[in-house]
């Protein structure tokens, strides 16, 4: 009965990064992740990201994708300190209703992690 049923939204996120100094993240099967270096210090890692969500029907929802270019700085192996710079943009028929007239924008993000 509503007009969404039936409908699939879909999106991804493919990640690249590169340290620079040749050190390399070791995969784990059990937790599907890749784990930071052993031992990492005073280390820098570049960082290039590109996500998208289609949430769109006919009639309503939205579609965005952001490009994200940063950097992480480790300076021991439990501070890391990270810069992003993030590009996205935001189009489908409900695209108006959410953001106006402003479809894009650029953001700038820094973060410090600890850890424990």
């Amino acid at each position: 009965a509503s007009p969404l049923d039936g409908e699939v939204y879909d999106g991804y996120t493919v990640t690249a990064s590169y340290f620079p100094a040749g050190l390399q993240r070791q995969y784990s099967k059990g937790s599907a992740v890749f784990k930071q270096p052993k031992g990492v210090r005073d280390a820098w890692e570049l960082v290039a990201r590109l996500s998208n969500m289609d949430a769109t029907s006919d009639t309503q929802g939205t579609e965005t994708t952001s490009y994200t270019l940063g950097t992480n700085y480790y300076y021991s192996s439990k501070v890391k300190f990270m810069a992003n710079a993030i590009y996205s943009e935001v189009s489908g028929p409900g695209a108006a209703s959410l953001v106006g007239n402003e479809d894009n924008g650029l953001g700038f993000t820094g973060r410090i992690q600890y850890l424990f």
